[in-house]
């Protein structure tokens, strides 16, 4: 069962970024949503292996809740701004639950936290091509927040303990991270194909990298 899952796993990882690249080069949000669904059924090929097993935890099942509200996210974007930011917000608190299933939240997270806050608010406030009305510029502050929690963790949880899936945790939080960059830069700031080419090969390998640290978690636990 443990070689099947991992090859599960593996395959499904590379369903996802290939049907990224087509999504990349045709677009549409039923290409979007399948590509998406690939990272989700990720997740959930190694949620079900992690109940069989009677390893399923809180690391576990924030994850997974991660993985899906990103996915249901993707989905409503598309159709409203507001209404997806916010549900992507929420899977960035499961995700920011996960890492702090591992080791609480402590005070030297504090300052991983601050200076991704610092970034996002610098690139929000200070990038001269926005044009933000204010229920917009209050959401996107309100997310910058949520993801700098989730990235900063994510980050500090490396630092403080060097494993395998701590490193894999921070790159996959660090590129979501960039990916949310790139799309309001994308999205508000004109800055072109550029910036949606940067979101895009980075959030669909975040989400990717994300999902295989669940599998890394679990085959270390069992």
């Amino acid at each position: 069962m443990k070689k099947f899952i991992k090859l599960l796993t593996l395959i499904l990882i590379a369903f996802t970024l290939i049907s990224g690249c087509f999504y990349y080069l045709q677009g549409g949000l039923w290409l979007k949503s399948l590509t998406s669904f690939g990272f989700v059924a990720t997740g959930l090929a190694n949620l079900i292996y992690a109940l069989k097993e009677k390893a399923c935890d809180r690391f576990v099942i924030f994850t997974f809740c991660g993985l899906f509200f990103s996915f249901l996210g993707d989905i409503v974007i598309n159709l409203s701004f507001i209404p997806g930011a916010l549900i992507f917000a929420l899977g960035h608190v499961f995700y920011f639950a996960a890492f702090c299933s591992r080791e609480g939240f402590s005070k030297r997270d504090f300052v991983y936290v601050a200076a991704m806050l610092v970034i996002s608010l610098a690139i929000l406030l200070l990038y001269p091509g926005f044009n933000f009305d204010t229920l917009i510029l209050c959401v996107c502050v309100f997310y910058s927040i949520i993801i700098s929690f989730m990235a900063g963790k994510a980050i500090s949880g490396y630092f403080a303990s060097r494993s395998a899936v701590n490193l894999i945790l921070a790159i996959g939080a660090i590129l979501f991270f960039s990916s949310d960059a790139a799309l309001v830069l994308y999205m508000f700031g004109n800055a072109g194909k550029a910036a949606d080419t940067v979101c895009l090969f980075t959030y669909f390998p975040a989400q990717c990298i994300l999902a295989y640290g669940m599998h890394k978690y679990l085959a270390k636990k069992l």
